[in-house]
């Protein structure tokens, strides 16, 4: 399991939906402001190209391709797969010679986690010989107070982190 392992810089979400609802206004100075919504909901849209640059981060590399990271070079993109699992293809060089892979992620979220779980990896004639496993590469998620997440699946060339809660304070 790969726990945590957070690009060193910022991510972004291509886009995030979000409903309030019964949202209580209140009065700051001569002016009313939204303060709470008794009900929230939404959807943070993730890009394919964006989790694949994520899957290229040298922190990432060296939890999957344990020991062999120094001599291995890992290039993927992922695609939409069956059933809202994630299609993995792309290609390792090992000692300057490249093989195409291919392979699947199911998605789930687990707490405050998004797990991805790879399942097998596919197009290396000797992947039983290397230090290569399946993973789960598993994502803290943060919400503000007053909000979880609730579900993940897939679209056309993205993720949708799915989320709710109640009580949400706007003030934060």
């Amino acid at each position: 399991m790969i726990d945590g392992v957070l690009p060193a810089e910022a991510f972004y979400a291509d886009r995030v939906e979000m409903t309030l609802r019964r949202v209580r206004m209140e009065r700051s100075g001569a002016r009313l402001v939204p303060a709470v919504a008794e009900q929230v909901s939404g959807v943070i849209h993730l890009g394919f190209a964006d989790l694949a640059s994520f899957l290229r981060q040298p922190e990432f590399l060296r939890s999957v391709l344990a020991g062999i990271d120094s001599v291995a070079r890992f290039d993927v993109s992922l695609a939409n797969g069956d059933d809202g699992a994630l299609r993995l293809t792309g290609a390792v060089e090992v000692l300057g010679m490249r093989f195409p892979i291919s392979g699947t992620a199911s998605l789930r979220i687990d707490g405050g986690k998004l797990v991805v779980s790879a399942g097998a990896i596919e197009g290396l004639p000797f992947i039983g010989s290397l230090p290569v496993q399946p993973f789960d590469l598993v994502l803290p998620l943060s919400s503000p107070g007053g909000m979880t997440f609730t579900g993940v699946s897939t679209a056309p060339g993205e993720v949708l982190l799915e989320f709710s809660g109640s009580d949400f304070d706007l003030r934060q």
